[in-house]
Formats: structure tokens, sequence, C-alpha cells
């Protein structure tokens, strides 16, 4: 398995640093579920990037439509642009209001 390995000329401000550190340690205490809030642009797929960094497991993100979730895939294609990716449509589609980032927890 390739590392995931983030390519940014950011780096985590505001209340992204902290975000991150929550989110990361709960994945190490195996919570099996965790919620990330946020406007729209406030840096939420950049904060979700940083956690897939720190805990290096493969990752599904679920968005709600097929644009957004193009744009996700070519953003993490530039951000890491040595980690595979790949995109799957399912042929029903659900409509959900928020895109929602799942990383996989131990049953």
């Amino acid at each position: 398995m390739s590392l995931f390995n983030l390519k940014s000329d950011y780096t985590p401000a505001g209340d992204q640093p902290l975000a991150i550190e929550n989110l990361v340690k709960g994945l190490k205490e195996e919570k099996r579920f965790q919620t990330l809030l946020g406007a729209t642009g406030t840096g939420k797929t950049f904060t979700i990037a940083n956690v897939i960094q720190a805990v290096q497991r493969p990752t599904l993100v679920i968005a709600h439509n097929k644009t957004l979730a193009a744009q996700l895939c070519s953003s993490s294609a530039t951000s890491s642009p040595t980690t595979p990716l790949s995109i799957s449509s399912p042929t029903t589609t659900t409509i959900s209001p928020k895109p929602t980032f799942l990383v996989p927890t131990p049953l």
C-alpha cells in the first residue's frame, strides 16, 4: 500500500490543528463515529487530508453528488500525486444534505 503523502503550500490554521488532533485521537481510541462540521470554504477537505496523512489508513470518502466527488478526487490527486485513487459512481444516487467523510475504524 502506498503512503498518503500530502503536498500543500498551506499549513493547518485557525481551528484546523485542534480538529486534526481530536479526529486522530478519536481514531486511535477506535471511536466509530466522528463529525467534522464547517461552513463552505472553511477547509474541511484539507483538515481530513491531514487526518488521513496522520493515520495512514485506507480511506473511503463519500460525497453527496458526482460533481463534488470529482472535485474531491481531483483535489486529492493534486495534493497526493503518488497515492492511488479511484472513483466509482453508483447506479442509483442517494441525496444527502452534506458530504460525509468516513475514515474506517476497526469493528
